[in-house]
């Protein structure tokens, strides 16, 4: 089921950043995108040992790029949700694919999905809070909040890890 996922979710970033690069008539850069992730699902697909992050952060600097050149903000979240959603499930499937298939392994997927879409969505719905709502704050008070909701994120992060190292 985790391979499923993770190919679908590398099929829909690639097209994602390629489409929005045609639109640009990027051509080039829609050609790199295509290229990498047809080489990063190959790899996946062939069980090969893979460089998730170093696609990760290709993907996520096409992204930024089509960001800066006026791609329209929603194609660009979801193609930074959809990498995000990659890398997470590569990782997942690199730690998990020793293992013998078992109800233990089905349950710390279907955990992980679980976790993986509520995190997924709410991220994808609070970087597209900005489009909706505009308003001006100081400096300060923005550094506080930035502060307020990485130490949120860093708490959240540290607990989902003892609670993986607990049930494995």
């Amino acid at each position: 089921m985790t391979k499923k996922v993770l190919f679908g979710s590398i099929i829909l970033a690639t097209a994602l950043l390629a489409f929005a690069s045609v639109a640009l008539q990027d051509y080039l850069t829609a050609a790199f995108a295509f290229a990498a992730g047809s080489i990063w699902l190959i790899l996946n697909m062939n069980n090969k040992e893979t460089p998730n992050s170093l696609f990760f952060l290709f993907f996520i600097t096409l992204a930024i790029v089509g960001s800066l050149r006026d791609i329209p903000t929603p194609i660009m979240l979801l193609a930074v949700s959809t990498t995000l959603i990659a890398w997470d499930l590569s990782q997942l499937q690199t730690r998990i694919s020793t293992e013998e298939e078992s109800a233990a392994k089905t349950l710390l997927e279907v955990k992980h999905f679980q976790k993986l879409a509520i995190t997924a969505s709410v991220g994808f719905l609070v970087a597209l809070i900005p489009m909706f709502v505009q308003f001006q704050i100081s400096f300060v008070i923005f550094l506080i909040i930035t502060l307020a909701t990485t130490l949120a994120l860093r708490k959240s992060i540290l607990y989902l890890r003892n609670e993986k190292k607990s049930s494995t």
